[in-house]
């Protein structure tokens, strides 16, 4: 696998069984989206891996480590979607 860019956020968790539908929709739809039309964001994808203790990995991929610091993505990260604050 390569990477575009010179910037990555790299996740580790997992998601509750019960919250997984939500999670999905959530994540597909919203964040996802929401994060690569950030500029200087360029792809975002999720892994799964099964019998793993913990199991997603997700990986956003940007031009520069300084997008992670510009108002834009502060921005978004401060003020999640509605659907981000799944219990």
């Amino acid at each position: 696998m390569s990477l575009m860019g010179n910037g990555v956020i790299a996740i580790w968790d997992d998601i509750r069984w019960a919250a997984r539908e939500k999670f999905y929709f959530w994540h597909d739809s919203e964040h996802i989206p929401e994060r690569v039309n950030i500029q200087g964001f360029l792809r975002g994808r999720r892994f799964i891996r099964q019998d793993a203790e913990v199991e997603w990995f997700t990986l956003y991929e940007t031009t520069s480590m300084d997008v992670l610091q510009s108002n834009n993505y502060l921005e978004r990260l401060n003020k999640p979607t509605p659907l981000r604050l799944i219990q």
